[in-house]
């Protein structure tokens, strides 16, 4: 497991960046993993171009020049 760590200074939590896991000999890399007290956030993140929106199904849609996708998040 290779990682970059912020903590804060009174301990509340930990951020662990560029996570590698392996489990059952297949590689995994989390972007940020957020640990506290009550439990843990696993975050994706993405740089992209365009503006983000979400549709009326719920739907988060990319818009560009060259872009119109769409991602399903609920």
């Amino acid at each position: 497991m290779s990682y970059c760590q912020l903590t804060r200074s009174d301990g509340t939590y930990r951020i662990l960046n560029n996570l590698m896991v392996e489990v059952s000999g297949f590689n995994s890399q989390i972007d940020h993993f957020i640990m506290y007290k009550a439990g843990f956030i696993v975050v994706e993140s993405k740089s992209i171009q365009g503006a983000v929106r979400v549709n009326s199904l719920g739907e988060w849609e990319r818009f560009g020049v060259e872009h119109r996708d769409r991602f399903i998040c609920r």
